[in-house]
């Protein structure tokens, strides 16, 4: 495999673009983690007009 023309700028080109991906990644999994508190928010309120419905019932 031949080194690539420019080492100084393509070595330090893809530290940043690991560096960036990792970043990219954890903006996902925060996403998601807050997502599934807001589920887990609105399974609470779901169920607990559930049970007000079964109780009158």
């Amino acid at each position: 495999m031949n080194p690539p023309i420019f080492p100084e700028l393509f070595f330090p080109a893809v530290g940043v673009f690991w560096i960036f991906l990792i970043w990219v990644l954890w903006m996902i999994v925060k996403c998601l983690r807050g997502l599934d508190k807001s589920l887990e928010g609105v399974n609470a309120i779901l169920k607990e007009l559930s049970d007000r419905l079964n109780s009158k019932g």
